[in-house]
């Protein structure tokens, strides 16, 4: 059997063949134990939200980095270990991972600024946040997704200083853009900090409203944990409109 190649690895990719690409790339690593082949593996893992998978692939990339001096791949996998942590609401790790990746680094480009702005985002420090979103997309170009990211992050940020408003038209953008650039994880990422926005603004309806279409989004995506989520977070607002609509005090 011949070795594989990034091509044979878009091609799966392309026609949404996940489980095979992640084999392929298994395979791929077990013959060659290449670090980039193991920073793609960890990324295919982590959109599927197996983490502690993709965790062992990073962690062994820094491994074989550190032995071979490799900067640029100690700063992907730190970048990478910093998302997935992010993701997983250790902010003060993915903080620290953040920094690591930046030392490694050469230089700081939007998507760097980004994480940056989610770490500070999560430390309540809004302005640098905004400083660092305004930088980033300025720094984008014509990197739709990472417009599209940057957009929804600012929305989660003017959520989070109280301006709903704002935040809803931001998200409901970011939505769009998600979309149109056919990434069902992100848009379904979009209707939930939509939904909890709604929430906070006590429109409920909308809120079960941004639930339902985030979980076909999941689905879509195979994003089994916040496909879950997503359900769950319906059924208990669907408890409380019920509640609502029975109790004249509230109505």
């Amino acid at each position: 059997m011949s070795s594989p190649t990034w091509r044979d690895v878009a091609e799966l990719l392309r026609t949404n063949q996940w489980a095979a690409a992640i084999a392929l790339l298994r395979r791929w690593v077990d013959l060659t134990g290449c670090c980039e082949v193991r920073i793609t593996l960890g990324a295919l893992l982590a959109d599927r939200q197996r983490y502690f998978e993709a965790i062992e692939q990073w962690t062994a990339v820094i491994e074989a980095a550190s032995h071979s001096g490799r900067r640029d791949h100690l700063a992907a996998a730190f970048h990478n270990l910093a998302a997935v942590y992010r993701e997983l609401g250790d902010y003060e790790l993915a903080r620290r991972y953040q920094q690591r990746a930046l030392h490694y680094q050469d230089d700081c480009g939007p998507e760097e600024l980004l994480q940056l702005a989610n770490d500070a985002l999560a430390a309540s420090r809004w302005e640098l946040a905004n400083a660092l979103l305004q930088s980033a997309s300025e720094l984008a170009a014509d990197d739709e997704s990472l417009h599209a990211t940057l957009t929804a992050t600012a929305g989660v940020a003017q959520a989070l200083q109280g301006d709903l408003f704002t935040a809803v038209g931001l998200l409901r953008l970011a939505y769009r853009r998600h979309v149109a650039d056919g990434d069902e994880r992100e848009a379904g990422c979009d209707l939930l900090n939509l939904a909890a926005t709604f929430r906070r603004t006590g429109r409920l309806r909308l809120e079960a409203k941004c639930l339902s279409r985030a979980a076909k989004h999941f689905a879509k995506a195979h994003a089994a944990i916040h496909h879950a989520q997503s359900l769950e977070r319906r059924r208990q607002v669907d408890q409380l409109i019920a509640l609502r609509s029975s109790n004249p005090l509230v109505n």
